[in-house]
């Protein structure tokens, strides 16, 4: 028995030698609709929902950073090239999304930090000029950027900002976003090898004993 124990407690430190400080960060790509926003909108009948992200489906809870990068690029209506990229984000208590013709849409919406401070400004709706910009949201460029979750956040909401988002598209279907979450931790080395040698004596210790 005490030869199978050793075994077993060698195996333990082999495996704790072995085991690295962290983890690999984990990377999530999801492909955005241009036509999407939770922004208001005004006579857009082609404008449609934004993509709202459970965070706990990603591992993710409030005061974690995260990276977030826009990726790819869509056409503003017919008369524009595949060459726009903004993307503006915001984080939220509830996955609620008001009616398009109100102004807070997203009435869970949080404040977060993130690495680019300043809030974008987004324009009036392209009819009737009606206002859109709300101050929690943040821009999502396509240099990566960090963003602390805020407390109280549970979802994230991702969407294009556009004076009139129903005739945008994506001719080449390469609009999205990049989300990267922090590295789990995962105990040094040491304490794990430290754990095993002190299980091998103790088994070593008990079958004196007996």
């Amino acid at each position: 028995m005490f030869r199978i124990q050793s075994a077993v407690a060698l195996a333990i430190i082999g495996a704790a030698i072995s085991i690295p400080v962290t983890a690999n960060a984990a990377s999530f790509t999801y492909s955005l609709n241009p036509k999407a926003t939770f922004l208001r909108t005004n006579r857009d009948p082609f404008a449609v929902d934004p993509f709202i992200l459970d965070l706990s489906d990603i591992g993710v809870s409030s005061g974690q950073e995260i990276f977030l990068q826009a990726l790819g690029d869509y056409a503003v209506g017919g008369a524009f090239g595949d060459g726009s990229n903004v993307m503006v984000g915001v984080f939220s208590s509830t996955n609620e999304l008001l009616p398009s013709d109100v102004f807070q849409r997203v009435p869970g919406a949080l404040d977060a930090v993130t690495s680019r401070q300043r809030s974008p400004i987004t324009s009036p709706t392209g009819i009737g000029g009606f206002p859109t910009n709300i101050e929690e949201d943040f821009g999502i460029p396509t240099v990566s950027i960090t963003a602390i979750v805020p407390n109280e956040a549970q979802y994230l909401f991702i969407g294009t900002p556009d004076r009139f988002n129903g005739d945008n598209h994506d001719p080449d279907g390469d609009y999205g976003v990049r989300i990267v979450t922090p590295s789990r931790y995962v105990p040094e080395p040491s304490i794990l090898l430290g754990t095993a040698i002190a299980t091998a004596l103790g088994w070593r210790y008990s079958r004196k004993r007996s």
